[in-house]
């Protein structure tokens, strides 16, 4: 079984590092002069999506040499990029130099993990930096991400859905449950299945009990962050603006898709928070997420239609999506889903784990962290599933 995707857009690549290392790294503070900060300080990361040649690349390490200072505590502070029209060794020849021409409590601090026209390099060979390399080389290449056992983690449509299936069980405090029990709820194959258990074993989310019934042992932050950045990657979700160039109005759609209740169709994001998390701290309507369930591409195109006549796709350069369609692998709903008492019938909200990624998806990390607290706080443990 293998995943490759796509190379992330330049532009996606800083917030995707960050959801990919969220769980080692935040923010760094105005005037760092970096990106991303080491929890345990070991590490700065100032990231460049794009550079172009050698000068582009010895202007970045200068501009790190500067950081150093700024940042004292840390063991290395790293350059992560994609570098055009730059072969391999060379990259790795420019850094040294760079390195070679400092002074050695500057140069020796110094970091390069990057991807290159023949493939990605990481300098010094050092523990730390062999580390870091290892989390991020899938965003920098595409490549199939690979566990500390060398498990190829197949991030699909599909293997997203069994994960959701465990993020939801631990959310709301269910229990271990059986494979056989993951089989049913995520609509997947025995072997998907073993496959994620497998990635996610290695990677020390979960724990089995001694009759093999499994779930997560805490947040899961590294598959987390794994499945926001693949998310972003796969066909699952249609965003639409108002084509008129009126100014949105998300609460008019929303009360349009809950007169036009369709099978297949619940509410998701900012809406499906507010029903699990009444003091969710956001003001307004953003924007309107809602899943539906796979149909063929007309189905929903109608229905698209008819609630939003005047919605077309998102182009590059529009202003935010009034609407975003996420698109799921199964062909049901499930049959536990929390619903809306507003609608008529009544319309279901997306299971949490699914709000979770839409928070995230649209930049509220805050509170997407704030609903998985409050759903974890309110779960009472419940009986071992089968």
């Amino acid at each position: 079984m293998s995943f490759r995707s796509e190379r992330l857009a330049p532009e996606a690549l800083e917030e995707a590092l960050l959801g990919l290392l969220k769980d080692s790294h935040r923010p760094a503070a105005r005037g760092a002069g970096v990106d991303l900060l080491g929890r345990d300080g070991r590490t700065a990361i100032e990231v460049k999506a794009t550079l172009s040649g050698v000068r582009d690349l010895q202007a970045a390490l200068v501009q790190l040499a500067l950081a150093v200072r700024a940042n004292p505590s840390a063991e290395f502070v790293v350059l992560i990029a994609t570098i055009k029209r730059l072969s391999r060794p060379r990259a790795l020849q420019e850094f040294e130099q760079v390195r070679e021409m400092l002074r050695p409590e500057v140069g020796h601090r110094l970091a390069l993990i990057a991807a290159t026209d023949d493939g990605p390099i990481a300098a010094p060979d050092v523990a730390t930096v062999r580390e870091l390399f290892d989390r991020v080389k899938p965003l920098l290449t595409g490549g199939p991400i690979l566990t500390a056992r060398g498990v190829t983690a197949a991030w699909t449509n599909k293997t997203v859905e069994v994960w959701k299936v465990l993020f939801d069980g631990w959310l709301q405090n269910r229990g271990p449950m059986t494979s056989d029990a993951i089989v049913r709820a995520s609509e997947s194959s025995s072997p998907t299945v073993l496959s994620v258990l497998t990635l996610l074993n290695g990677y020390g989310e979960i724990e089995r009990g001694s009759d093999r019934r499994v779930m997560f042992n805490a947040l899961p932050q590294r598959s987390l962050g794994e499945v926001l950045v693949v998310l972003r990657t796969m066909t699952r979700r249609t965003s639409y603006v108002d084509g008129t160039g009126r100014a949105p109005d998300p609460h008019r759609l929303l009360r349009k898709v809950q007169a036009g209740v369709r099978a297949g169709v619940s509410l998701g994001g900012i809406v499906a928070a507010r029903h699990y998390q009444p003091d969710f701290d956001l003001n307004g309507l953003p924007r309107l997420d809602v899943c539906v369930c796979a149909r063929p591409a007309a189905y929903w195109e109608q229905w698209t239609a008819r609630v939003g006549p005047a919605l077309r796709e998102s182009r590059p350069g529009d202003p935010l999506a009034l609407l975003v369609v996420h698109h799921l692998p199964r062909t049901e709903l499930r049959r536990d889903l929390e619903r809306d008492p507003s609608s008529e019938p009544a319309l279901p909200f997306a299971e949490p784990s699914e709000v979770i990624l839409h928070l995230y998806d649209a930049g509220l990390h805050a509170q997407a962290e704030s609903l998985t607290t409050a759903l974890r706080s309110r779960a009472t443990p419940k009986g071992e599933r089968s």
